[in-house]
């Protein structure tokens, strides 16, 4: 037979504020242990030892209102952990076709929208860090698999070991920029060869071709003539560092 009351209080030294057993086997009998109905937030639940430990919560549209909120000063505030599935599901939208079978710490899903969005006003919207493996990788079956874009900077970003030479006369901001003190700062390879191009694809004033840096100045390698199509070009190019 179960109790109702208007609310409950736990106090005393005891383990558990509210527990819902498990039979003798160590098994859950309840569907669901616990179940909360809010207007605001279903259940509540904040970890510490200060004096007042919730943490900076609540403090903009997406964490005024939750099905589960947790804060902390010192601590995690909600944390989600599986040996075999997914750690932290978070959805968008109603049903989207997630496949079966993902083993991750964190799992978004969506059908149209993204699937996990960063963001910092002044550091790292995403980061990713791995001893032996990819730190952050990108696949996609028809789309590109990672789309870059600055409004200002570099539109990507790459460093081999250490920091390598800036290029001298140039804004040395790019679409591309790749830089390392001792490996190649950027590769291409294809059997088609690689093409650079300058201007406008549709003008006659285009031109295309790669610079070299060899020394202190840029050093056009090979610059075709002006022409309006690109789809002849099928040349490949070597192009050397500064030297030392």
């Amino acid at each position: 037979m179960g109790t109702s009351d208007d609310s409950f209080r736990a106090e005393g030294p005891g383990l558990f504020g509210f527990l819902t057993e498990s039979d003798d086997d160590n098994v859950p009998v309840k569907a669901f242990g616990t179940v909360g109905y809010a207007p605001n937030v279903g259940v509540l639940g904040f970890s510490g030892v200060a004096a007042d430990p919730e943490g900076p919560i609540q403090q903009n549209s997406y964490s005024q209102r939750a099905g589960v909120e947790g804060g902390s000063v010192d601590f995690t505030g909600t944390a989600g952990v599986s040996l075999n599935r997914v750690g932290v599901y978070g959805q968008v939208e109603d049903s989207p076709p997630v496949p079966t079978g993902f083993r991750a710490g964190v799992l978004g899903a969506a059908s149209t929208q993204p699937g996990v969005i960063g963001f910092s006003r002044d550091g790292d919207g995403i980061e990713g860090a791995s001893f032996t493996s990819t730190a952050v990788r990108a696949v996609s079956f028809f789309g590109p698999g990672v789309q870059s874009i600055s409004g200002a900077l570099n539109g990507v970003s790459g460093i081999s070991g250490t920091q390598g030479p800036t290029v001298a006369n140039t804004s040395d901001i790019a679409g591309v920029r790749g830089t390392s003190d001792a490996a190649n700062g950027v590769i291409g390879t294809s059997n088609s060869g690689v093409l650079a191009w300058g201007g406008s694809p549709a003008s006659s004033t285009a031109s295309r071709g790669v610079a070299a840096v060899t020394g202190e100045e840029p050093v056009v390698v090979r610059n075709d003539e002006p022409c309006d199509e690109a789809a002849d070009v099928r040349s490949q190019f070597f192009v050397h560092g500064p030297s030392s």
